[in-house]
């Protein structure tokens, strides 16, 4: 008997509810509203609905309940966020002081190769001989540690300096402080030596937790003893979800040839296991004959597939990306439970319902966008796709049968992959910047192989692991050699030119115009109002893109942006008519954090800026050279300045190695040279003197900063100072030199601190303007009260990164406007 199912008027019913949820919760991540509000709109509205219900008006009950989806959208979102905490939360303690914590380990280390992370659920804090009670995570920061150092469970205790999250507010910026709320974490600290990090107790967390992270810390040293070192990073990758300590360059070339979705446990991965297992389930219950007469075995497949598939994705590490797959293959088995398997839109938007539901700040998470639209473009492109592609049989009937099979699986993977990535291209070149159309080519080698051979052969080691370690172990180093195979075979592919591009970050409009333009092609033959809708997008298109060359090459006025880098410097300058120099790149004194990739190209792919006419270097320390490396690498570079220093530091080598093999040309600038005239922008060199190997300072840091590259823009009558990490020595002799240093506005020397910015130097300068860049941390208290107040004195206006964010100036050479990304514009 034919199953009939809900009418389709109840499953569109759930799309305007799911998008009137969804719609809420992104209003919410732009929208400031009180808590007051929050609860008594959803409430009149939830009463207005529940009234019109009952009055039979099912017109008008429709509308209140997708109203009031949206705003339980609302609620939902800023509940999860900005959740109403108790007075004993550890945030309260937040203040960067130090205080002793003690606390039990909530999930298993997060370990890479730079760092490891921990998150502590505080139960007592200690400050001023005073211990406290307290509720709260903690993520604990600490340099790489061994795989037996912590585990799940244990209670510890350190000594930090507890702090608020904080973002680099910049546009474009990663917003790191709502990623962390998300999970329930609104503090931080950071433990300079593991060993600082005392084990009170260990095994007090929850018995079934405990006991399946020693199954998969038994199996991850059985992974580590059996394969080679460059296999064994990648293995655990595949079946743990531990990528962490898969090197840098490995993810890139996964990266770059469009493969890196294979080295998380998502929607494929987790399907190609559910695939396997319901196979081998239902091959066993064929087996028996009265299973077979007395029951639906397919169903029972599916039922029984649920479970192991639930353990596993327990044991993968429960990461909220591989939960959202696991909901998601629950919701298709469910579907063939209740014999709705062909409604397969009605199941995807139930299950990104339910996971939303569940995690509001999921819709704004890159892993959740690209899993939906993945399915989304696979379900409405592949048979489009196919009808398109399908071709009539030419082979003789005689003998064609495996072959008409490859063909046809071949087929298949292409374009499903061409659909996948059509589907989600517009979201990756948003989240991360790149296009990889080799992905189609790459895809054919790494889902076979890594997919559907080393998975599978990796879960059955895994269970032969906990009976017999020697019948597993061949699996082990057999799956190890096919991964370093095929890594081998990605690094060449992602070796080959033009293989992956970088590209600007798209705005909403554009990825709104991207997806209309898909869904209108799909569908042009049905009606001509498709083709209008073509023409109407393709034109909204070409007056963007108009916009955009306007806004870039054709500005008269220059532009000035210091950006929040934390503890460094960096400046972009867009000249008038769209040339550009990138003055530092801020940086720390280790590479665990990639400010140059992680929050200064974010920036300039934000303003669609893909080329930097001059990459300018003012001294070698870490904290203005270490994000320069990977704009040097990754962007156009036109030349770049500096003041001639050398260094003997690795950083320094990396930095002048890339620019040696991209050919970029090396200029240095000295004091007295010819200024640079840049599309009527004057730029003068004012230190360091020419020949100066050595400068005043008697610490070596100081001669280093001494001879910082410091120059003078003049643009009309405004002119703007920037100085580096020149001190006291350097000031007093450029005051003295007779060089003309007034500028209404300076980049406060040093980070504003009490060696620099001496009263000598200020008068000659006469700033209206002081940008500081800078972020206090620990003992290092920037910018000095002296220094400030002697700003103040000036009168000068002070904006300050730490506290003001991305600072930007503009003129048209006779006036000067300046904005805040924290403030919003200043005259």
């Amino acid at each position: 008997m034919r199953s009939h199912g809900p009418p389709p008027g109840s499953r569109s019913l759930l799309y305007w509810i799911l998008l009137a949820y969804l719609l809420g919760a992104v209003a919410a991540a732009h929208l400031s509203l009180s808590r007051p509000v929050l609860v008594l709109l959803p409430a009149a509205l939830v009463a207005s609905g529940l009234f019109a219900i009952i009055q039979s008006k099912r017109g008008s009950s429709i509308v209140f309940w997708i109203v009031c989806f949206f705003w339980l959208g609302i609620l939902a979102f800023r509940i999860r966020i900005d959740p109403p905490l108790p007075g004993n939360h550890v945030s309260n303690f937040a203040d960067g002081n130090r205080a002793i914590v003690e606390g039990m380990l909530s999930r298993p280390p997060d370990k890479s190769i730079r760092r490891t992370r921990l998150r502590v659920r505080v139960e007592t804090l200690v400050r001023g001989g005073r211990a406290i009670p307290c509720t709260g995570t903690i993520l604990v920061s600490l340099p790489p540690v061994e795989d037996d150092f912590l585990r799940y469970g244990d209670r510890v205790r350190f000594s930090a300096n507890l702090r608020h999250p904080a973002n680099f507010n910049n546009p474009g910026g990663f917003d790191y402080e709502r990623y962390l709320a998300a999970r329930g974490i609104w503090t931080t600290a950071f433990v300079d030596k593991p060993e600082r990090i005392i084990r009170v107790a260990a095994g007090v967390g929850n018995p079934f937790w405990m006991w399946l992270e020693g199954v998969r810390t038994r199996f991850r040293l059985f992974l580590g003893r059996h394969s080679t070192p460059s296999a064994s990073p990648i293995l655990k990758a595949l079946v743990l979800g531990e990528r962490g300590t898969i090197p840098e360059r490995v993810k890139e070339d996964f990266a770059a040839s469009g493969a890196a979705h294979i080295m998380a446990i998502s929607g494929l991965h987790l399907g190609i296991i559910a695939f396997f297992l319901f196979q081998g389930i239902l091959w066993i219950l064929r087996r028996s004959e009265t299973l077979t007469l007395r029951t639906n075995i397919f169903k029972l497949s599916a039922l029984l597939t649920i479970p192991p598939v639930a353990f596993y994705t327990l044991v993968a590490g429960g990461r909220i990306s591989t939960v959202r797959a696991f909901v998601m293959i629950t919701a298709y088995f469910v579907s063939l439970i209740i014999d709705r398997p062909r409604d397969l839109y009605h199941t995807l938007a139930l299950a990104a319902l339910v996971i939303t539901l569940a995690d509001p700040a999921a819709l704004t998470e890159a892993s959740f966008q690209l899993s939906f639209m993945a399915v989304l473009a696979i379900l409405f492109l592949y048979p489009r796709l196919n009808r398109l592609f399908q071709r009539e049989e030419i082979l003789p009937h005689k003998g064609r049968g495996l072959i008409r099979r490859f063909t046809s699986w071949g087929r298949s993977l292409f374009l499903v992959s061409l659909a996948a990535m059509i589907g989600t291209g517009p979201l990756i070149a948003y989240h991360f910047n790149r296009f990889s159309p080799l992905g189609l080519i790459s895809n054919f080698l790494v889902i076979p192989l890594l997919g559907f051979l080393v998975v599978p052969t990796l879960l059955l080691a895994m269970v032969l692991s906990l009976c017999s370690c020697p019948l597993a172990a061949p699996l082990v180093g057999g799956a190890g050699w096919i991964v370093d195979l095929t890594a081998t075979a990605i690094h060449e592919l992602a070796s080959l030119p033009w293989t992956s591009f970088r590209v600007a970050t798209p705005t909403v409009l554009e990825i709104v115009l991207v997806y209309g333009l898909f869904a209108a092609v799909a569908h042009a033959r049905r009606s001509p109002l498709y083709g209008a809708a073509i023409a109407v997008i393709l034109s909204a298109g070409a007056v963007d893109a108009g916009y955009w060359i306007a806004r870039t090459r054709f500005n008269q006025n220059l532009r000035i942006t210091c950006l929040d880098v934390g503890q460094g410097d960096c400046a972009l300058v867009e000249f008038p008519k769209g040339r550009r120099a990138l003055i530092d790149g801020g940086g720390f004194y280790d590479d665990a954090f990639d400010i140059g990739r992680n929050v200064v190209a974010p920036f300039l792919w934000k303003k669609k800026i893909r080329r930097i006419d001059f990459l300018v270097l003012t001294h070698p320390d870490p904290d203005h050279l270490n994000g320069l490396k990977f704009i040097a690498r990754t962007f156009p570079v036109g030349e770049l300045w500096d003041s001639g220093q050398q260094s003997g530091s690795v950083s320094f080598r990396e930095f002048m190695t890339i620019v040696r093999r991209k050919g970029i040309p090396r200029v240095s600038l000295f004091r007295g040279d010819e200024p640079r005239i840049i599309n009527g922008v004057s730029v003068f060199p004012l230190n360091p003197a020419e020949g100066s190997s050595e400068a005043p300072g008697g610490r070596r840091r100081s001669r280093t900063n001494n001879l910082s590259l410091v120059l003078r823009l003049v643009f009309g009558n405004q002119a703007f100072l920037f100085t580096g990490d020149i001190e006291k020595e350097t000031e007093e002799e450029l005051a003295a030199s007779g060089l003309d240093l007034r500028s209404r506005v300076i980049k406060v020397p040093h980070h504003g601190s009490r060696t620099s910015s001496t009263g000598v130097f200020l008068a000659a300068v006469e700033p209206d303007i002081a940008v500081i860049s800078t972020r206090p941390r620990g003992d290092l208290r920037l910018p000095n009260p002296a220094v400030l107040e002697r700003y103040q004195a000036l009168g000068c206006r002070i904006f300050r990164t730490d506290r003001d964010g991305a600072v930007t100036m503009e003129t048209d050479g006779r006036r000067l406007r300046v904005k805040t990304f924290q403030g919003g514009q200043e005259r």
